[in-house]
């Protein structure tokens, strides 16, 4: 099976997300930030690259998740996301960097009823 081409453009955005990743990832002690696991640790956004493009470099946009926790995250589910340990710092960030988007979790969060 043939490698996918990456053009220079997105070989630079990987760069310096793998460097954000590496900083991140001495901050938290190698550690996942969702169950602090130390392995198969990926580049996680809090803020997806689809919905905010200008955060795809941005180091505080980016925590070391384990896939497990990198999925969970991806998964958009709120029930599942709120699971993670770093859930609330997460949604902190958000609140400072994206107030709309903050408030479409808040309002998810607020119509689902935890046990």
């Amino acid at each position: 099976m043939p490698i996918a081409k990456v053009s220079k453009k997105q070989a630079v955005i990987n760069r310096k997300v793998a460097a954000c990743l590496q900083e991140r990832l001495v901050e938290f002690d190698g550690r996942c930030t969702g169950c602090g696991s130390p392995y198969n640790l990926t580049a996680s956004h809090i803020i997806r690259r689809s919905k905010r493009p200008d955060l795809i470099t941005e180091k505080d946009n980016i925590k070391p998740h384990c896939i497990r926790c990198h999925d969970k995250w991806d998964s958009g589910n709120i029930l599942i996301m709120c699971d993670l340990l770093d859930f609330e710092d997460n949604m902190r960030y958000i609140k400072a960097v994206d107030p709309l988007l903050f408030n479409r979790f808040h309002e998810k969060l607020k119509s689902i009823s935890i046990p």
